[in-house]
């Protein structure tokens, strides 16, 4: 069962440097700001942004007027794989170091009611492309669960897109294909 908590999401102005938006991807020479999203449990993350996408948030800020809840709708066509690399046929060489990408406020619980963490990570092959998988970490500090990798993407910032569109029910079947961390090692 899904259970959804509250993330507080902030706009701090920034310097402005040179380098590519965390959310559109745009490479600019002002990225002027920072997007952090910090969950209730302590996990966050940071995103520069571009002045566009900046504004685009201080608009939805505005729009919502206090607290929002973000949900987005699978897109029609879009890449999302779930069968393992090798199971493909692809060689799924690792080139570098896993990289959490995402980690979610809502939480998974087993049948014994303990609630998982959701986290996605990413990792970059050596043919240049990225596989990402699903991480579940108890509460309780207990060995975390993960799937095998569940998509191919050409770049980080595609993980980043595709694990932006998980829904509660996907969670819900990877959590069932989860197994130790320790055995997919």
């Amino acid at each position: 069962m899904l259970q959804h908590e509250g993330a507080l999401v902030s706009l701090v102005p920034g310097t402005a440097v040179a380098g590519t938006c965390g959310l559109c991807a745009t490479a600019t020479r002002s990225l002027s700001a920072a997007v952090l999203v910090q969950h209730e449990h302590g996990g966050s993350m940071r995103f520069e942004a571009c002045e566009r996408c900046s504004q685009a948030l201080r608009r939805l800020a505005a729009a919502a007027g206090g607290r929002a809840q973000f949900a987005i709708a699978p897109e029609v066509g879009s890449a999302h794989r779930t069968e393992p690399p090798a199971a493909r046929g692809e060689a799924a060489t690792a080139a570098g170091a896993a990289v959490l990408i995402q980690e979610r406020a809502e939480h998974v619980r087993d049948a014994r009611d303990l609630a998982h963490r959701l986290r996605i990570y990413g990792q970059p092959r050596a043919d240049g492309t990225w596989i990402g998988w699903v991480e579940f970490a108890p509460l309780d500090g207990g060995a975390p669960l993960r799937t095998g990798p569940e998509t191919t993407q050409s770049s980080r910032e595609q993980i980043a897109y595709w694990a932006s569109g998980l829904e509660a029910l996907y969670f819900e079947g990877a959590f069932r294909r989860a197994r130790p961390a320790r055995a997919l090692a």
